[in-house]
């Protein structure tokens, strides 16, 4: 399954989209909340299937503002890992 997340700044806040869903990551406390995350980004994976996320960052110029986005693509990034680490020992256990 591939899916691409818009990153982008809102004010003081930055927005993660994808499809219709979106939540924000405020500046002030930088917490990303995981009900967020996952209703934004995961939610309709599909279970057994690879998972491959692109990202599109919009209006994402400032040095400080380029590492926090890192930060949250590096948040992300190690989740779909952790799900397709999952997905390949189930298709390895699969086969044996």
């Amino acid at each position: 399954m591939k899916k691409t997340l818009k990153i982008s700044l809102d004010n003081n806040s930055f927005i993660v989209s994808c499809d219709k869903s979106k939540f924000s990551v405020s500046k002030d406390d930088l917490l990303i909340k995981g009900e967020d995350l996952y209703k934004t980004v995961f939610n309709d994976v599909i279970l057994g299937e690879l998972l491959e996320i692109t990202y599109d960052e919009e209006g994402i110029i400032d040095s400080g503002d380029v590492r926090i986005c890192k930060d949250i693509k590096s948040i992300i990034d190690g989740t779909v890992k952790k799900i397709n680490e999952s997905v390949k020992k189930e298709e390895t256990e699969f086969k044996d």
